[in-house]
């Protein structure tokens, strides 16, 4: 419960720390880089994918952590910079809740038409292999 009211006190959301870096803000970024690196690696299998639909698909993906991880390294550089509102624990959260909403989205379309348009693509291929 103290953690909750940490995380959720002015101090650590708006508060600037103009004296050094804090390891928060390590995490925050290590963050970052994790999410570019996992949308480059996403993007690199489905370039390699010859699934249409997959490929789409590991491309929204690709799009959302590539995205989201170059969000959060410019927040580093606002935080490094000490730039005022930018700079904020509170812009990082913003940036996390943008992801975690574009993620309900996306999941949203895996579980509702991607398996559809996954199986109806089969069929297409299969349809189109004893035509040729």
């Amino acid at each position: 419960m103290h953690i909750f009211k940490q995380f959720f006190s002015y101090d650590f959301l708006i508060y600037l720390n103009r004296i050094r870096i804090e390891k928060i803000d390590i995490v925050f970024a290590s963050i970052a880089v994790g999410l570019l690196v996992l949308g480059i690696i996403v993007r690199i299998v489905s370039w390699r994918s010859s699934h249409k639909v997959r490929k789409s698909m590991l491309l929204r993906f690709a799009r959302l952590f590539v995205t989201i991880g170059i969000m959060g390294l410019v927040w580093y550089g606002a935080r490094y910079q000490l730039v005022a509102w930018f700079g904020t624990h509170l812009t990082y959260v913003i940036i996390l809740l943008i992801g975690l909403v574009w993620t309900g989205f996306l999941l949203r379309y895996v579980f509702g038409s991607y398996f559809s348009e996954k199986q109806a693509w089969e069929k297409e291929q299969q349809k189109l292999k004893y035509l040729k």
